[in-house]
């Protein structure tokens, strides 16, 4: 049967079929777009990178330690010679005849140095790490919820003119047919 001998109930049900389609497709959208949905994969997409970047950090972190005990395993007495140097200066600084301005010439005592060392300092860019991927997830988060609103709008604003036009060649079938 083509176009021309179908009847206005076939037409009809068509139309009906159609809508229902159409109806299930932009559900079906307007869930992926939804915006709770949007920010959960964004939190999931940008979690996943953190960790990413995490391990990576701690992997750098292993391979620094174990190239730092590969030096000292394969120049001892330059290490052993290095610990004297410093036990020395140590000395020489609590000597009452070398007063510490005359060491701070000699030897940077910044307050880096004066921490607890290369631990307390990792954890501090690991904490500014943190603050910073955090604030990033709270931007993509708004970010991401916006757009899945605008989109949310955008499919049921399509919807309305699709349901529309599917009234409207309804309404042309069923004239047609008379």
């Amino acid at each position: 049967m083509n176009e021309q001998e179908r009847t206005p109930e076939q037409i009809e049900r068509d139309i009906e079929a159609t809508r229902e389609r159409m109806s299930r497709d932009i559900d079906e959208l307007g869930e992926r777009l939804s915006p709770d949905n949007l920010k959960r994969q964004a939190k999931e997409a940008i979690t996943g990178k953190a960790h990413e970047v995490v391990n990576n950090v701690g992997a750098g972190a292993r391979r620094t330690g174990f190239r730092m005990m590969d030096f000292i395993q394969e120049n001892t007495s330059l290490v052993a010679a290095m610990g004297l140097g410093a036990v020395w200066l140590i000395q020489q600084r609590n000597r009452s005849e070398i007063s510490g301005d005359r060491m701070a010439r000699f030897a940077y005592t910044g307050p880096e140095r004066r921490s607890s060392g290369v631990g307390h300092r990792i954890a501090d860019r690991a904490g500014e790490m943190r603050h910073a991927i955090g604030s990033a997830v709270g931007s993509a988060t708004e970010d991401v919820g916006e757009r899945a609103g605008e989109l949310r709008d955008r499919a049921r604003e399509r919807a309305g003119d699709l349901a529309e036009r599917a009234e409207e060649l309804g309404s042309e079938a069923r004239e047609r047919a008379r």
